[in-house]
């Protein structure tokens, strides 16, 4: 039977109260991940802002607080990352182990040193130390020569050779020794752990008990190259940036002693990397052959001063209230346009790939 139009009005009007509804939780399903993207994306941008800043006083890390920081695209970025909570009690209960385990390893030592007369002289002399056995053991560890697994006959050996004991003392008090042995393997393990833990509640930053690690330490530096924000950018910064710096101020300081509101500098990008010189072109040099040498060679070598990718220099100078202006250069033109200079094409032959003049101002 054909339903009446009422009731099919009706379920029209039910399907459009619920696709309104359906729309209307999506809407606010789509808002609430932008949102919460937009708040992720400005929490990346003030941890960029923490790692520039820190890399800027030469530091390789940076602990940055919370736990809302993507640690995949931290480690996307080249960087080492971890999330850190504050463990204060947990460092507690690890010193008072440390304690316990040395205490244990010193009174079985001392009873080792009671039954084996001679042990408290090591080539002669007494030990300053109040427990010989421990002292060795410190020593042969603290100079790389024992280390896990550690063998209670390496120990013997050295205690024969070192000390005033009787070999047989030695030998019965062997089971002793292996336990005294295995106490500072104990106590090694768990001091691990304990300055592993204080360390991370030393630099999560005041006021919040939670933080993201971000190390840049063992990230190369990207030969100056690397502009986007990454680890290698970071690590060039705290590594590379001060050794240019050095060269940049002495020439800086020269043109102002002068009484210049500016100098000018020209760098250009080879498969090595970036080079910075103070005049234009360059001066070649045939791998350290005479300059005459120049015009028999097809390929010269240029080298100047090393450097890195213009608007990283820019974006550093300007931060500390510099202008800097760059413009290109165009190192093909300079062979017809220069003629003073007539190993331009021997400069181009020698893998420079693009040129710029930079002009830092201070006035």
């Amino acid at each position: 039977m054909l339903k009446s139009a009422t009731e099919i009005a009706a379920a029209a009007r039910v399907a459009r109260a619920s696709a309104l509804e359906d729309r209307r939780a999506k809407d606010e399903k789509n808002a609430m991940v932008a949102q919460q993207q937009a708040w992720l994306d400005k929490l990346h941008m003030e941890f960029e802002s923490h790692a520039l800043a820190a890399a800027r006083v030469g530091d390789l890390a940076v602990a940055f607080p919370g736990h809302e920081l993507s640690l995949n695209k931290l480690r996307t970025q080249g960087f080492i990352a971890a999330q850190l909570s504050r463990r204060t009690s947990f460092e507690e209960h690890l010193a008072e182990i440390v304690r316990q385990k040395n205490d244990e390893m010193a009174q079985l030592a001392e009873r080792v040193v009671a039954l084996c007369p001679g042990f408290e002289l090591i080539a002669g002399d007494a030990l300053l130390h109040r427990n010989p056995l421990v002292s060795l053991i410190q020593t042969l560890w603290s100079r790389a020569q024992i280390r896990e697994p550690y063998d209670v006959e390496l120990l013997l050996a050295f205690a024969r050779t070192q000390s005033a004991a009787k070999h047989s003392d030695l030998e019965a008090q062997k089971i002793q020794i292996s336990t005294v042995l295995d106490r500072f393997a104990e106590v090694k393990t768990t001091e691990q752990k304990y300055y592993t833990v204080r360390w991370e509640n030393s630099i999560i930053p005041k006021g919040t008990d939670k933080a993201t690690y971000a190390s840049w330490e063992s990230a190369d530096n990207g030969q100056g190259m690397v502009v986007k924000f990454s680890a290698q950018r970071v690590s060039w910064l705290a590594k590379t940036w001060p050794l240019i710096v050095a060269f940049l101020n002495e020439s800086i300081e020269e043109s102002a002693s002068k009484g210049s509101d500016h100098m000018e500098l020209f760098v250009w990008r080879s498969s090595e990397g970036w080079d910075l010189s103070l005049t234009w072109p360059p001066e070649g040099d045939m791998y350290g052959k005479e300059s005459e040498d120049l015009e028999n060679q097809n390929v010269g070598h240029w080298k100047g001063e090393t450097f890195c990718a213009p608007s990283l220099a820019a974006e550093e100078l300007t931060f500390s209230g510099y202008t800097v202006d760059i413009q290109s250069l165009e190192i093909n033109s300079m062979a017809a346009t220069d003629t003073t200079h007539k190993d331009i094409d021997k400069f181009v032959a020698a893998g420079a790939r693009e040129s710029y003049r930079m002009k830092i101002l201070w006035e």
